[in-house]
């Protein structure tokens, strides 16, 4: 038996140095938290300073927080590291379990590493046992899921990213049945599109839920793709904003930070990566009541630059596209970085 089928894998997981239950209503206004993005000393020093080689991590399923054990077939999307260090958390998308009509429900996981060092620096492989393989090296006890959630009319969640406590989550495949649920049945249970409302429940987010709301509120068609946005100043219990971005394309990696002026910038890129659109935040503040992304330009990268190498494209998929911002005395000097990972 393949030793790394028992427990979740992270293979090669490279992070830069950064000095319960979840929650299914939406985020209140709280002003107490942190939308800064991380800002580094030097960007390029940073890079040039990793190792050569990824460090395994890997962690278990948790008690109270089952999730899919087989991963046949199955990967890991995107990671992200709550900009905290102590304790370490890490938000990690996946495919979910396949279902008997061949679709599977994107899943997000929170991952507390207990064993990990709290200083905000690299941290390390937990799979690492004298005389044994890395594979066959179970993770500590204290590095496993503390919740898990599904999002049960996706099919695939992208590579998420944190812009201080706001955790981004792109996911594509939307299913389109998400009108009333025309069985009645149980609160949570998925809606089909037929906009027979049973009692006085309406559906949220594909799912039934029994509390009244008025008919042309409710009937609608899910968006193909969508951004969803957390506070995640508790990460045991992530609470989803109000705002969402709806796309008429994929969201398979996404980029988001905070500008000099305030304001939000958000990346979204799919498929091989031939374009990459730019949208930015009308206000500066997830919780006002006017907050929205307007789209603001697209990119080609195979365009000729003065960037000097072609940015590569059209032979691979880009699995994450990461902003990182450098610290200067000014802000107006600033510099803006995009780190991009591909298999």
């Amino acid at each position: 038996m393949n030793c790394t089928s028992r427990f979740r894998v992270i293979a090669a997981c490279v992070l830069l140095s950064v000095a319960g239950h979840w929650s299914v209503g939406l985020a209140a206004d709280n002003p107490q938290v942190n939308q800064q993005s991380r800002k580094m000393d030097d960007v390029i020093g940073a890079f040039d300073a990793l190792t050569h080689h990824g460090e395994w991590l890997g962690f278990r399923n948790g008690a109270d927080a089952p999730v899919r054990t087989d991963l046949e077939g199955d990967h890991i999307q995107g990671v992200a590291r709550w900009e905290h260090p102590d304790p370490v958390y890490l938000f990690v998308t996946s495919a979910g379990q396949m279902q008997s009509d061949g679709t599977s429900d994107a899943n997000l996981m929170v991952v507390k590493m207990g064993s990990r060092d709290t200083l905000g620096e690299r941290l390390r492989s937990n799979r690492l046992l004298d005389g044994a393989q890395t594979g066959c090296t179970v993770p500590a006890a204290v590095d496993a899921v503390v919740f898990n959630y599904t999002f049960k009319n996706y099919e695939h969640p992208g590579a998420l990213h944190l812009c201080g406590d706001i955790l981004a989550v792109p996911l594509e495949k939307g299913r389109k049945d998400s009108g009333f649920c025309d069985g009645g049945s149980a609160h949570g249970d998925p809606c089909s599109a037929d906009c027979d409302c049973p009692d006085d429940g309406h559906c949220i987010g594909g799912v039934y839920v029994p509390e009244c709301g008025p008919a042309d509120e409710c009937c609608g068609t899910l968006p193909s793709d969508q951004i969803q946005f957390f506070d995640v100043s508790d990460p045991t219990s992530p609470k989803r904003l109000s705002y969402t971005l709806d796309l008429d394309h994929g969201a398979g990696n996404i980029g988001l930070v905070k500008l000099p002026d305030g304001h939000f910038l958000l990346s979204v890129a799919w498929g091989l990566g031939e374009e990459v659109r730019f949208w930015r935040s009308t206000t500066t503040d997830f919780f006002d009541e006017n907050f929205a992304f307007v789209y603001h330009d697209i990119w080609y990268p195979d365009e000729p630059t003065n960037c000097g190498d072609p940015w590569p494209v059209c032979n691979n998929t880009y699995q994450n596209a990461s902003f990182l911002m450098q610290k200067a005395a000014l802000p107006e000097d600033e510099r803006l970085f995009m780190l991009c990972g591909r298999n």
